[in-house]
């Protein structure tokens, strides 16, 4: 299964080292879309999605049998086969393939960190485009 996401600093009002007021303004502002970006639109479609059974295990917050990686790691000879950078959406693909059914719960959540910079979140996101490519194959 997997639980929403929240941004466990979103209120957070400690000023970041060598920052002035607006970059420390701008840096809540990029970490408060990020939360509203996890709690709306990623449980949003994660709601879509458990009405077609395509669920999406990514990151924070994902529950997994360990009797599900062993029968994949069976089948495939490992967990995830091709090393895709978000080897965790690559096993939840593995799991929906192998007849597991993956849901969503939007009542509870896990916390982690938005990042307060630009540079860093594009890196992420660029990251999460090319693992997501990876993982059409």
């Amino acid at each position: 299964m997997q639980v929403s996401v929240r941004m466990r600093n979103v209120d957070d009002r400690r000023p970041l080292p060598d920052h002035g007021r607006l970059r420390n303004a701008l840096a809540r502002l990029l970490v408060r879309v990020q939360d509203m970006e996890f709690s709306v639109s990623n449980a949003g479609m994660q709601l879509l999605r458990a009405r077609t059974g395509s669920v999406g295990l990514g990151g924070n917050g994902q529950f997994t049998r360990l009797t599900a990686f062993d029968r994949i790691a069976a089948a495939e000879r490992r967990p995830w086969q091709r090393g895709a950078l978000l080897e965790d959406y690559e096993v939840g693909l593995h799991m929906i393939l192998g007849g597991y059914q993956i849901t969503h719960v939007a009542d509870t959540w896990v916390s982690q960190e938005g990042l307060p910079r630009a540079r860093r979140l594009l890196t992420q996101r660029t990251r999460w485009a090319q693992g997501n490519l990876q993982c059409l194959r």
